[in-house]
């Protein structure tokens, strides 16, 4: 592992039109998403791996809505916007977010960080189901395992080459997951 990418999910308060806030972290109610990405190994670091790695996140983030879930998960919350903090000091990660579309929208000069905006749905992403066939794929991807049919998509971003990504469902047994209950 070279790094990693994260969403962490919180309470949309300017989308919610609700006075409760008991209601504002229900799963149905909008949610605001803050991104982070570290390229840890020094060696990795400015080869176009954290661009990549942020094009594929937000576009199965795109791709996952209730539409693909699987029936055992919880449903992904609808999201109004992502948004990540940023050094003031840091201008690689402020270029790559920029690149990407994100727009700067205020500065807090007690962190020394400014905070960027990116709307959702990704208004310079499109995604494309592509016409390759998918048991290649899913072969390719499982190796001998239980063959699954594979989503395979073309992803693109305004201003940089497709990214081609699979999508291949994994039985998920209820046994094995967390409980999760809606706040209501």
């Amino acid at each position: 592992m070279i790094g990693d990418v994260n969403l962490f999910l919180s309470p949309d308060d300017e989308a919610s039109h609700s006075s409760s806030s008991a209601e504002a972290v229900h799963p149905t109610s909008p949610c605001k998403g803050e991104l982070e990405i570290m390229i840890a190994s020094t060696k990795h670091r400015q080869l176009g791996l954290a661009t990549e790695a942020l094009q594929l996140f937000l576009s199965y983030i795109q791709l996952n809505p209730s539409t693909h879930a699987h029936p055992n998960l919880p449903q992904f919350p609808p999201l109004s916007f992502f948004f990540v903090k940023i050094s003031f000091n840091n201008t690689i990660s402020q270029r790559l977010f920029e690149k990407l579309g994100f727009e700067k929208k205020s500065t807090n000069m007690v962190f020394e960080e400014y905070e960027y905006h990116l709307n959702y749905p990704v208004p310079t992403l499109t995604i494309d189901e592509t016409s390759v066939p998918k048991t290649l794929v899913t072969d390719a991807i499982l190796s001998g395992q239980d063959t699954r049919p594979a989503r395979l998509y073309r992803s693109k971003w305004k201003d940089s080459n497709p990214i081609e990504m699979a999508i291949v469902p994994f039985p998920v047994h209820k046994s094995s997951l967390h409980s999760y209950e809606p706040t209501k």
